[in-house]
């Protein structure tokens, strides 16, 4: 892989960032960060003349120089114009990576940088590509996954890619040379994460099942989750439940196209929908919002409960 004189790292997901790093630092031959051709600033204490600078020095017993800027959306319109400008003749024995976790993609320098810049996007996968990524991930660490293996890490694990991560690098040690496991090895290695906590709690409110609804809400607690936080992922798992029932006459893949969510997740949420209809849909969003003003005036987790309870009760 080759790194050109100016990348550009746009994307609030960590883990990919980190990952492009790594690639770059590579293809740059710099070897970690006491490397002398090696040099990190951040934006939000660093003048961009500063940054050029560096870049326009050669290289000390290497091939190449690398300058990493993380948070480089924190300059100024006006601090932008000097890498515009110094990316439109960049130093060819120079790599500038310029990480921006996020960015109003209407803006000047945005639109300037972009077309002399390679830009690597880093953003959170969705639900739909959640699969695939935990494929990758495990065949990267010498893994064979079957599709139940997947299944069984991401509804442990949920969406991190970092824990995601960690975990496969848990059931390569377990599994050895020849990379076999089956949904059992996920269950028995894999701890239980909050992602995989909220899932199992908005599927039994979606379920209507107040007894496994209540004892999931008590585990998020003892996880320490915010109630806050709780209420949005049920909010987003009605949303889910909404747009399943307009899709219902759909064939499974179609609707999981429709819905932007594994095949598993999206007959999951067309059953769960069923149970539901537009009167009581209705009647859950309006409820929600009494109970986050409820919670935002100082309620707290026995406002969810109730919340909760009504949920299942359908009262």
């Amino acid at each position: 892989m080759n790194a050109s004189p100016v990348e550009l790292i746009h994307g609030e997901e960590s883990f990919l960032v980190d990952r492009e790093l790594r690639q770059i630092e590579e293809a740059c031959k710099v070897q970690g960060p006491e490397d002398l051709n090696r040099e990190a600033f951040d934006a939000a204490e660093t003048a961009p003349s500063r940054v050029t600078s560096s870049a326009r020095t050669m290289p000390f017993m290497g091939e190449r120089r690398l300058i990493i800027v993380k948070n480089a959306d924190k300059w100024s319109v006006d601090q932008w114009e000097t890498l515009t400008d110094y990316a439109e003749n960049p130093n060819p024995s120079s790599c500038v990576v310029l990480v921006v976790p996020s960015v109003d993609k209407r803006r000047a320098w945005w639109k300037k940088l972009s077309k002399s810049a390679n830009v690597r996007q880093c953003s959170r996968p969705p639900d739909n590509q959640l699969h695939g990524w935990i494929k990758k991930l495990a065949n990267e660490a010498g893994l064979k996954p079957g599709p139940e293996v997947i299944r069984a890490i991401e509804l442990r694990v949920g969406s991190d890619l970092q824990l995601i991560w960690r975990e496969v690098l848990k059931l390569q040690a377990f599994a050895g040379e020849d990379g076999s496991l089956d949904a059992e090895d996920v269950r028995v290695l894999v701890a239980e994460s909050k992602g995989h906590s909220v899932f199992v709690f908005c599927d039994a409110v979606g379920d209507r099942n107040l007894k496994e609804a209540l004892r999931g809400l008590r585990r998020l607690q003892e996880l320490g989750e915010a109630p806050l936080k709780i209420l949005f992922m049920i909010a987003r798992h009605f949303r889910i439940l909404w747009k399943a029932k307009a899709v219902a006459g759909k064939g499974g893949r179609q609707a999981a196209k429709t819905l932007g969510l594994p095949d598993f997740v999206a007959k999951k949420a067309m059953r769960q929908s069923s149970k539901w209809d537009e009167a009581q849909l209705d009647w859950v969003f309006a409820r929600m919002l009494g109970t986050d003003l409820d919670m935002k005036s100082g309620g707290g987790a026995e406002v969810l409960e109730k919340f909760v309870m009504d949920l299942c009760r359908g009262s």
